[in-house]
């Protein structure tokens, strides 16, 4: 289930091979959860923790319990829990003419409404249309962005994301 809502929730060019996220969240600051309710499979998230940040990977409810509260309340649950770090997370940048504009300004709306604001960092990719604006709940920097995504990923695979990406600070 959670495999399957991975593939089919996030667009092929932003997901890593599920393989390397199950062995990501074999370490102890990478953790990949099933969330349920009463037993049923809602969603998943999958989250870093590095130093005083904590960097929201991927989160996804099943299509059947969306817009039921749950992403709000497992928000919720984080920003209790983790009330010690700074929680951010990339979505796609909110441009006019991307084929799901409509759902990509309800995504930005729903982590607004959920006490994220823009950060002033946004990763511009070498596909068109397919930046990434990163949303937070504290101001960050992006040598704390870095970090997170240099835990998330591993050292290793950072040239490869060095060269995918360029930060622009606005």
């Amino acid at each position: 289930m959670v495999k399957d809502l991975y593939l089919t929730a996030f667009p092929e060019h932003e997901r890593l091979a599920f393989s390397f996220i199950l062995d990501r969240a074999k370490l102890d600051q990478n953790h990949l959860v099933a969330i349920e309710d009463d037993g049923q499979f809602i969603g998943l998230v999958y989250y870093t923790i590095s130093g005083k940040n904590l960097l929201i990977s991927y989160l996804a409810m099943d299509p059947s319990t969306r817009s039921k509260g749950y992403g709000t309340r497992v928000l919720e649950q984080f920003k209790e829990k983790y009330q010690d770090k700074t929680i951010f997370l990339e979505i796609e940048e909110v441009i006019e003419n991307a084929d799901n504009y409509t759902q990509r300004v309800k995504r930005q709306s729903f982590y607004e409404r959920n006490g994220f604001t823009k950060s002033n960092i946004y990763m511009k990719t070498k596909i068109e249309g397919n930046g990434l604006e990163i949303m937070t709940t504290q101001p960050i920097t992006f040598a704390d962005y870095k970090d997170a995504v240099t835990t998330y990923l591993g050292q290793d695979n950072m040239s490869e994301w060095n060269s995918y990406f360029e930060a622009v600070i606005r």
